[in-house]
């Protein structure tokens, strides 16, 4: 985008009559400016340094003692304000997956299966027997868990899980030869 605005203003210096100048520089500068960040800091930089001799005004020509005007340091500060905050915008849009009816369409969710929830396999169901009348250390039963998601709906995570372990309150009690026990 720099070599476009570049190039676009180094034709327009060399080819343009000289009295058009000035305003086709304004025209391709406010007309690129809206889709290129990099041609405002240009802007700003050739005005910065004088290149050019773009804030010379009137007839004679005159240094513009009142850069903060719209065609000096005003235009790249207003452009790069409105870029930033569109962009800003953008970012949040995606980030929230915030929807404009009629640009996302809700996929429709699979009904639920009635042989996946009430099956389980025999593991699972000695388990589910066992765990319950354990005095484990550490014992979970009939765990679910549901998650909502914008773009998949609900989720789950856990649907029925249940567990009973020795192993955790077997590793406390042992002694530990680090700590003197």
């Amino acid at each position: 985008m720099l070599v476009l605005y570049m190039s676009a203003y180094m034709t327009i210096t060399a080819r343009s009559p000289p009295d058009q100048v000035m305003h086709q520089i304004l025209l391709v500068h406010f007309t690129l400016g809206i889709i290129t960040p990099i041609g405002q800091l240009t802007r700003a930089m050739i005005v910065g340094l004088n290149l050019f001799s773009v804030l010379c005004v009137g007839e004679p020509p005159v240094k513009s003692t009142h850069p903060a005007d719209i065609h000096f340091y005003g235009g790249p500060i207003v452009y790069l304000i409105g870029q930033s905050l569109f962009l800003f915008a953008i970012f949040i849009w995606h980030d929230h997956k915030f929807a404009i009816n009629g640009l996302h369409r809700r996929r429709s969710q699979p009904a639920d299966d009635v042989e996946d929830t009430t099956t389980n396999e025999p593991e699972v169901s000695s388990e589910m027997a066992r765990a319950p009348g354990s005095d484990a250390g550490l014992r979970v039963a009939h765990i679910s868990k549901q998650f909502k998601s914008f773009t998949s709906g609900t989720v789950t995570a856990l649907d029925n899980y249940t567990s009973g372990s020795t192993l955790a309150y077997a590793a406390s009690q042992t002694s530990s030869p680090m700590y003197g026990t």
